[in-house]
């Protein structure tokens, strides 16, 4: 089975961008960032992190909660929002450099949880540049010395299961994402980077039973959405797979790879007609790539079995 990494609605997101700047392109972004009541939020900071360079940078919203984002390369962009007394929110964007990339609205909605004091907020961005810079251990040292002054931040067990996730001790990883669950079941993170443990230990069986606890709807980033649906696909639950890139799609409406995968995912249910539909909606996006061309064959191959 191919191996999929999912990614998940970090706690404390993106933090200290310091890359280099092979991000920059000719594409612009504009975004709005209101609450509940459609009022804009201002001092909101945007996090844009650009995949294929590994490079980005902030910027933050003005007082009618109004940002914008130029110079921008295309291709895939992870944007992460975030204000204190705010719940973080996650997208990903797909930034063209050639055309007009339509406008961001996003709603964030106030935090229930304790808010963390700014002096906090200083050693978890200490914690977070030491896991940025990839010095793990450091980084949960950190965090640990955070929950020791403060263990009713019990979401920062987050930090700590992502920072033994990418020492690959996954069990170890598991364990702290589960200090959230238990008092958070439905915590859609740590369900997530509990499923992403178990698919790196090959225990496809346990992933699936995980991903099943998540309510999609509360999945707001496209990319973690098709993801899940691809282990489903791959485990032969088409069913559940469609409903996830499915699900992608109302999130995202040109998120080109999900169509692809209906169509391939329809085509292995025999519904021809839905599996057309799907590969024509991705040439509406995506005409010239090489997995476009593929798309060609298989549309073609979809009407000559339509035709009399």
């Amino acid at each position: 089975m191919k191996k999929v990494f999912i990614f998940g609605i970090i706690f404390v997101l993106i933090v200290g961008l310091a890359f280099s700047q092979a991000y920059r392109g000719k594409g612009r972004l504009r975004g709005v960032v209101k609450d509940k009541d459609g009022n804009g939020i201002p001092d909101v900071r945007v996090r844009l992190y650009h995949v294929k360079s590994a490079g980005g940078f902030e910027v933050k919203t003005n007082e009618k909660g109004v940002w914008v984002a130029s110079w921008l390369r295309g291709g895939l962009w992870y944007i992460d929002f975030e204000k204190e007394g705010y719940l973080p929110k996650k997208i990903s964007v797909t930034i063209s450099e050639l055309r007009r990339n339509p406008d961001v609205e996003i709603i964030l909605k106030k935090l229930k949880a304790p808010v963390i004091p700014k002096e906090l907020l200083d050693q978890l961005d200490k914690g977070n540049k030491l896991f940025a810079d990839g010095k793990y251990d450091e980084a949960i040292e950190e965090y640990k010395k955070l929950l020791e002054k403060r263990p009713e931040f019990y979401q920062i067990n987050i930090n700590i299961g992502n920072a033994y996730m990418k020492k690959e001790d996954y069990e170890t990883a598991i364990s702290y994402f589960q200090k959230v669950l238990e008092k958070d079941p439905k915590n859609a993170e740590a369900l997530i980077s509990s499923g992403n443990c178990y698919v790196e230990l090959k225990d496809y069986k346990k992933a699936i039973e995980i991903f099943k606890q998540i309510d999609k709807e509360d999945i707001n980033d496209p990319v973690v959405l098709y993801n899940i649906g691809t282990i489903f696909y791959n485990n032969g639950e088409i069913d559940k797979a469609i409903e996830y890139y499915e699900q992608s799609i109302i999130v995202k409406k040109d998120f080109v790879d999900s169509y692809y995968q209906l169509g391939l995912a329809y085509l292995s249910k025999g519904n021809n007609e839905k599996a057309l539909e799907n590969f024509n909606k991705y040439l509406e996006i995506d005409s010239t790539s090489d997995k476009a061309e593929q798309v060609k064959k298989f549309i073609e191959y979809l009407k000559k079995t339509k035709s009399p």
